[in-house]
């Protein structure tokens, strides 16, 4: 199996970073869409009141905003995920045929190719143009390579193709972005919420 077809399993830093992050973001959705109001709970038989039931949502933002961070520093230590390797490999997969096309409309008689066509290895001339190096010629000395320039625009349907490949075939999404994705929902969608129902934002403006 290719190392870019290999599920990637989550450091246990990561893996706790990711749980502790997707319940405060859970937590803060719940909260919000649920309108919920913190008065009193029941522990162990017992009654606790809450005198300022606001700095529970407080507490709740903050925790957010810490395992948010934490999160972070943690993805950003994970190793090379392939992502952009899993991208290219399927895109070269999907365009071969149509760039070898152009590379025998440009060197007409000469069916060896060199390589698989890579994007990666094109020469970039600018946003949508590409310089490919193939097999030009072939006499009696041997092989000579040769470069022919290919307009990428035609391919954005094998474009669109390989991150569907990458995002619906591979677990990276969901391991690594999901959480940030909920992370951000619960900030847009909490806001509002928290303006209203926090004793930080009353302290600050003066409405306690």
């Amino acid at each position: 199996m290719a190392e870019s077809e290999r599920a990637h399993d989550l450091s246990p830093g990561l893996l706790r970073q990711r749980r502790n992050l997707m319940i405060t973001s859970l937590a803060l959705i719940f909260v919000t869409c649920a309108e919920a109001k913190f008065d009193s709970i029941s522990m162990l038989g017992a009654q606790i009141s809450f005198k300022n039931p606001k700095a529970i949502i407080d507490f709740i933002w903050l925790s957010h905003f810490y395992y948010l961070f934490r999160y972070y520093q943690y993805f950003r230590q994970e190793p090379d995920l392939n992502i952009q390797k899993t991208f290219y490999d399927k895109l070269c997969e999907l365009t071969f045929q149509k760039v070898d096309a152009l590379k025998k409309r440009a060197f007409p008689g000469v069916d060896e190719y060199a390589g698989d066509y890579d994007f990666r290895q094109m020469k970039k001339l600018s946003a949508w143009k590409r310089e490919v190096t193939a097999v030009a010629r072939r006499d009696r000395s041997g092989l000579e390579n040769g470069s022919f320039q290919i307009d990428v625009r035609p391919f954005w349907l094998e474009a669109i193709r390989s991150c569907a490949h990458v995002f619906l075939n591979r677990s990276y999404v969901t391991d690594y972005f999901l959480p940030f994705g909920l992370a951000v929902a619960a900030i847009v969608i909490g806001t509002s919420y928290w303006v209203n129902h926090s004793l930080l934002w009353a302290t600050l403006t003066g409405h306690c």
